[in-house]
């Protein structure tokens, strides 16, 4: 069971001013379809709808990470198995038309870049990173020195901001040596 499309549409718009739950915004919801599962079935309602293209984003793999902040390594291999599925199921580049979005997750730098280059080898296009602190392997995990004077400024704690080096690295793989001119950052 999940939330009808366009169940948070109004919320989206106008917040919640009567203060509903959760429950109440998701409305009554609806058994998953084939098209949420299996990319023929996607393709199919795709058509139905008129749309041309899609990204598709892993609903919880950002959860992953929280849930085992604890377990740096443990996250890696569990995002990896993700992206296996993803890969196996949907392909990174579905017949041009669906773009999965693998995860990458960055608590170690090194196998981050090999998690980048292994899901830019299956033509990923994208890729999900969490928009949020990145707990790293290694400490400190922000070295650069303009970055750690910002943050401790604002007060924020530097120990648990995301490392400036993780991003460095991964943004030389992506612009160097992986994805393709289309994927790149700016």
């Amino acid at each position: 069971m999940v939330a009808r499309p366009g169940a948070m549409e109004d919320y989206f718009k106008n917040g919640n001013p009567e203060g509903k739950s959760r429950r109440e915004i998701f409305g009554s919801s609806m058994k998953s379809i084939p098209a949420f599962r299996e990319p023929a079935a996607r393709l199919e309602l795709m058509d139905e709808l008129g749309v041309d293209h899609t990204l598709m984003f892993p609903t919880l793999a950002s959860l992953v990470e929280e849930r085992m902040r604890h377990d740096p390594d443990a996250i890696h291999v569990v995002v990896h198995a993700l992206n296996e599925w993803l890969y196996e199921t949907w392909q990174f580049n579905h017949k041009d038309r669906i773009f999965t979005t693998p995860a990458i997750t960055l608590p170690n730098v090194d196998k981050a870049i090999e998690e980048l280059e292994w899901v830019a080898e299956r033509d990923a296009k994208a890729v999900l990173i969490r928009p949020a602190p990145a707990r790293a392997t290694r400490a400190p995990l922000v070295r650069a020195p303009r970055v750690r004077s910002i943050l401790e400024a604002r007060g924020r704690t530097v120990d648990a901001t995301l490392d400036a080096d993780v991003v460095a690295e991964l943004m030389e793989v992506c612009n160097r040596r992986v994805l393709p001119p289309m994927a790149r950052a700016g």
